[in-house]
């Protein structure tokens, strides 16, 4: 954490040409910087949009948590489009999930769902 905020964030310096700010419930706040950035721009940055962050934050506290598992097993429920849903678990070299509607879901949402 830099200067005066009421927030503690992580730097990352990549290749890259701008400064972004992320902010999620599990990571807190990142920022990611071009190499070479002087922490003092960044963090004039960070000052910048410190209201936007603290705000960001303030809405994460009214989130209900639904998934605080860090890994799933056979025959665990997971809520997903408004139903319950039993896991039935497979060895595969590919992330992805079947209904049993015969509606496979790719790997964008079953890396959140099944790790």
């Amino acid at each position: 954490m830099q200067g005066n905020h009421d927030f503690r964030y992580r730097i990352i310096f990549s290749r890259r040409r701008t400064i972004s700010i992320i902010v999620s419930p599990d990571n807190g706040v990142v920022v990611k910087a071009p190499n070479r950035t002087p922490v003092r721009s960044i963090d004039r940055f960070v000052s910048e949009k410190s209201e936007w962050i603290n705000r960001t934050l303030k809405k994460f506290d009214s989130l209900v948590r639904i998934d605080d598992q860090k890994g799933y097993s056979d025959g665990d429920s997971i809520f997903l489009f408004g139903r319950d849903h039993k896991l039935k678990l497979f060895q595969s070299d590919d992330y992805s999930v079947r209904l049993g509607t015969g509606i496979l879901l790719k790997q964008v949402i079953i890396k959140t769902i099944i790790l």
